[in-house]
């Protein structure tokens, strides 16, 4: 099919904010002719000067409903004009944690809130619950994207010499499994106690544990007593982290480096001291990175176990201590239980972890 040329046209009609006016099935025919002869959008709002939002709208209407003649409307016109829903959107986008009256208020809209919410609703824009993250700066961002960058070629084989380590709280009443109800809509059932997740008002008791990982091996895991300081760090090392690395196979153990995140007790002059002494190598870790490390839901996995495994677990009675010591029985014996197959798709999903950090430019990801 050979090209075919088109002489640029004057405006169709003048393009006032607050006029509409349909196209002719001439100037329909105008738009669908040169699309099938392969021009973009861009190309045939330059040549006739139609908006490349109705440009769009026509040939999308061609290729649905195979005809461009409009179906007839129903219910009264629309109170907006392209201009002003092109505004809406953008200031939406621009700011996204404005509120609705706040942006009919900053584009000086004349619309309700209910048809701005409809409005923005057509082009797939809701109000959506802001996904919580541990807070980055640009700084941390820019070391993040470096980091992504030197990482980006390693392959799982290349992930699996790491030892990932953290401390993790478990709380006795924090379930971490979300709770559906049958019910119906409305708050007349919504409140009933048997429709109701109870929080308890305090934190409650809990268990601080540090516990580690290898490719898909599962490391130990140990109560951390009080508050952690880097002597305690150094112990839990000692009797925990060294005995486990002899355990390995030698095709690990014998190239294997120590993860851990940036923590005070991880930086402090005794902790790196004590690596020197054991010619352990510990990786460069990017601030803030809690995604990059698949042991962050080991924990979340380990959580949920404790919860299914021991459904009683929230209401244990006794004293702080009688409940610590029964939460830290419990944890042993759901981290012992936890699938091999856990920590390999763990390790298998580091490469698309990297690949998200890198496509982010070190900001947020969803892991």
């Amino acid at each position: 099919m050979g090209e075919i040329k088109l002489t640029r046209q004057p405006p169709p009609f003048p393009t006032h904010p607050m006029s509409r006016k349909e196209l002719s099935e001439f100037q329909k025919g105008q738009i669908d002719g040169a699309a099938r002869f392969g021009h973009t959008d861009t190309e045939i709002h330059k040549l006739f000067g139609f908006a490349r939002g109705t440009i769009h709208h026509i040939i999308t209407r061609i290729k649905t409903r195979g005809f461009s003649e409009n179906i007839e409307r129903v219910g009264r016109p629309r109170k907006s004009t392209d201009r002003d829903e092109r505004l809406l959107i953008r200031r939406a986008l621009d700011d996204t944690k404005m509120p609705l009256r706040e942006l009919k208020f900053e584009t000086n809209s004349n619309l309700s809130i209910s048809t701005i919410r409809r409005r923005l609703s057509e082009e797939n824009i809701g109000k959506w619950l802001a996904a919580e993250r541990p807070r980055l700066t640009e700084t941390h961002a820019s070391k993040r994207f470096n980091w992504s960058k030197e990482h980006l070629d390693w392959t799982v084989d290349d992930w699996r010499k790491y030892i990932w380590s953290d401390e993790c709280s478990v709380e006795k009443g924090a379930d971490p499994r979300q709770m559906w109800v049958f019910r119906r809509p409305g708050n007349a059932e919504k409140f009933k106690p048997k429709n109701v997740k109870p929080k308890d008002k305090c934190k409650g008791v809990s268990v601080m544990v540090w516990g580690c990982f290898v490719s898909n091996i599962r490391g130990p895991l140990t109560v951390c007593h009080g508050h952690m300081k880097a002597v305690q760090y150094v112990n839990i090392l000692e009797e925990n982290l060294l005995p486990f690395i002899e355990t390995l196979p030698d095709n690990i153990k014998n190239d294997v480096s120590y993860q851990q995140d940036n923590a005070t007790i991880h930086r402090a002059r005794v902790t790196e001291g004590w690596f020197e002494d054991n010619e352990i190598t510990v990786v460069d870790w990017p601030p803030n990175s809690p995604d990059m490390n698949p042991i962050e839901h080991v924990w979340k996995a380990l959580k949920a176990k404790l919860h299914f495994r021991f459904p009683d677990t929230y209401q244990l009675k006794g004293g702080p201590e009688c409940v610590q010591e029964e939460l830290t029985r419990r944890l042993m014996l759901v981290w012992a239980e936890l699938e091999e197959d856990i920590f390999e798709r763990l390790i298998l999903s580091i490469p698309a972890r990297v690949q998200a950090l890198y496509e982010a430019k070190g900001w947020y990801t969803r892991y």
